[in-house]
């Protein structure tokens, strides 16, 4: 298995090599960070009304437009996969379009899962918050009810990463998990290093994502939009580099 620095430049070669594809993922990320911030937006000029049926309509346009940018960006991010790996260019709209619908399912499930945890972890304390309830737990009890949560987030976060790369790449998504799952036990210093290693690679781009957004809460109207816009692609611009050192990784492996 190659190391995570060449991993870093074999993803970013693989992008390169196919632009157009490249170029039209961000644009995409765009599109999701234009969804995200406008559907925001528009929740808070709604709950400003201060009535139970306004909070509803500001919660359902939350979810609206929180899962228009969530399909876009998880189409984007399948379609800059699908070409720089593999598909021709002629076969990566309908290819993104599928995979990226069961990526976003992949999405989903994982963050069922770390919110039943944190339930879990929480869950304790509220009790002891109520009137009359038992009380707080100790340190040490929220300790030993968090450390099995931890144990599994940190065999999650590896193995879903992994299992996005192969729903990419074509796997079915629940054959994909497995996968994942199975190369997190197997690599899993490998998979953090290299985790680690795309964190420090593409801070550049969310660094600038994070500057954009304090930036964006001075800027006059006119700005909101093209800031937003820029936000997304930055943004999806460092996940596709990490996915795809990703991928690079995975397919070392394989050849290995």
């Amino acid at each position: 298995m190659i190391g995570a620095r060449e991993a870093m430049g074999r993803g970013l070669r693989a992008l390169g090599a196919r632009p157009s594809v490249t170029v039209a993922a961000l644009v995409g990320g765009a599109g999701a960070g234009l969804c995200g911030r406008a559907a925001f937006a528009a929740a808070g000029r709604v709950a400003q009304f201060g009535e139970p049926a306004s909070w509803a309509w500001a919660l359902l346009l939350l979810v609206l437009g929180g899962t228009l940018a969530a399909l876009l960006g998880a189409w984007a991010l399948a379609g800059a996969l699908v070409g720089a790996h593999g598909s021709s260019p002629r076969q990566v709209l309908g290819e993104a379009v599928r995979r990226g619908i069961a990526i976003l399912s992949l999405q989903a499930i994982e963050r069922v899962i770390y919110g039943t945890l944190l339930l879990a972890i929480v869950a304790p304390s509220l009790r002891g918050l109520a009137p009359g309830g038992a009380p707080l737990p100790s340190a040490a009890a929220v300790t030993l009810v968090a450390a099995p949560a931890i144990l599994v987030v940190l065999l999650a976060l590896p193995a879903f990463r992994v299992a996005i790369v192969e729903t990419a790449a074509g796997v079915p998504s629940h054959f994909a998990l497995g996968h994942g799952l199975a190369r997190t036990l197997d690599h899993l210093p490998s998979l953090l290093s290299l985790w680690l290693t795309a964190i420090v690679f593409t801070a550049p781009l969310w660094g600038a994502a994070i500057a954009l957004d304090r930036f964006r809460d001075a800027a006059p109207p006119l700005l909101v939009i093209p800031v937003s816009a820029a936000q997304g692609a930055l943004g999806l611009a460092a996940l596709l580099w990490g996915y795809s050192a990703l991928h690079a990784l995975v397919a070392s492996e394989e050849r290995g």
